[in-house]
């Protein structure tokens, strides 16, 4: 495997510079990244390029080259983030953690996460402080157990040797939560459910892409893994009403043959019908909901993750690989549609006009 830093991203294509100064053109659909991270990649498919092709001065290049080699080759030291850590409740709030376990970098991802970090004071404190910090800070805004569900944990590692336990720091967040929660709302502890996901790179990089946290990502993921093995929750059907309270039965009246006959409208309601007909959820609805809402309708994380609790990084990345195909797969339909449609209206502005 060779390794590099993202040095431009572009909407089919990301730029990729590697340590001995060479520069390399990868297609997105195999390879993830965002600028100024190090990725791994297999034997180079694309060309080879040259570094002024994409910097509009050497100079500009060879101050980039400077900062980023010395902070990724062996620089800042305990400036770096090794991993980052998302936190979905309702606020969405990601934190970039050093390789002491301390958070270096703070990031919001809504509206809400932005209100909480600016009251956040988490400089030289540990990730399991500033969780409790931001925890203390939810409940304070009226956020904690403002709705019973679910709260999404992801980790992202984004180094090889790290030199963090991702899983153990998982688990120690997990428990801070849960801490605050008891402490706060012991009647309600139980009726929330805490779930914990490892990421690989690939996942965060396209949320970002696509403006969603990494736990909304992968919860998409992990909902178009299930379908066909988990169904949207419908609607409970009504109670049958007992046999003695049934309406007697009345005598058959033969209507007239222009009259229509009145039957009972059995299809079900509008909602309930699109509601049973719905498969995975779009990135505008992640944008728009909570973590809570889009798992509710799927029966919850509990549910969703049925038959195995965790989903190993390669498998994250074979289903981001997959939900990419089908991406493009609907757009060239919606293109094909668009054309066909432009064909049709031309066709029949021409017999209009003949």
């Amino acid at each position: 495997m060779n390794k590099g830093i993202v040095m431009e991203v572009k909407s089919k294509h990301l730029f990729v510079m590697t340590s001995g100064g060479q520069f390399i053109k990868l297609s997105r659909k195999t390879t993830h990244g965002q600028i100024g991270e190090e990725i791994e990649f297999s034997e180079p498919r694309g060309r080879w390029i040259n570094p002024s092709f994409h910097f509009t001065s050497a100079l500009a290049a060879a101050v980039i080259f400077g900062i980023i080699v010395f902070s990724v080759f062996g620089g800042f030291g305990n400036g770096q983030v090794v991993a980052y850590y998302t936190l979905d409740i309702n606020p969405g709030i990601e934190l970039g953690v050093n390789d002491e376990e301390k958070v270096i970098k703070v990031r919001a991802l809504n509206k809400d996460g932005a209100k909480l970090l600016d009251k956040l004071n988490y400089k030289n404190q540990t990730l399991e402080n500033v969780t409790q910090l931001l925890m203390e800070q939810i409940e304070a805004e009226g956020l904690l157990v403002k709705e019973a569900g679910d709260i999404v944990i992801t980790s992202t590692v984004m180094k090889d040797k790290a030199g963090i336990d991702e899983q153990a720091v998982l688990i120690r967040m997990e428990h801070k939560i849960k801490e605050v929660i008891t402490r706060k709302h012991p009647k309600d502890a139980e009726k929330v459910k805490i779930t914990s996901l490892s990421t690989p790179r690939e996942v965060r990089a396209n949320a970002i892409d696509k403006g969603v946290s990494t736990g909304k990502l992968a919860v998409k993921l992990i909902i178009a893994k299930s379908e066909g093995t988990v169904k949207p929750v419908k609607a409970p059907k009504p109670t049958p009403t007992p046999l003695e309270n049934k309406p007697t039965k009345e005598p058959f009246v033969k209507k007239p043959d222009n009259q229509p006959v009145n039957t009972p409208d059995a299809s079900p309601r509008r909602e309930d019908q699109d509601k049973s007909k719905r498969k995975g959820v779009t990135i505008q609805e992640l944008k728009d909901s909570t973590i809570q809402e889009i798992v509710k309708d799927f029966g919850g994380m509990d549910e969703l993750l049925t038959s195995k609790k965790s989903i190993s990084k390669e498998e994250f990345r074979q289903l981001l690989e997959d939900d990419e195909d089908e991406h493009e797969e609907n757009e060239r339909g919606d293109k094909d549609k668009k054309k066909n449609k432009d064909r049709k209206n031309k066709k029949d502005n021409q017999e209009n006009n003949d």
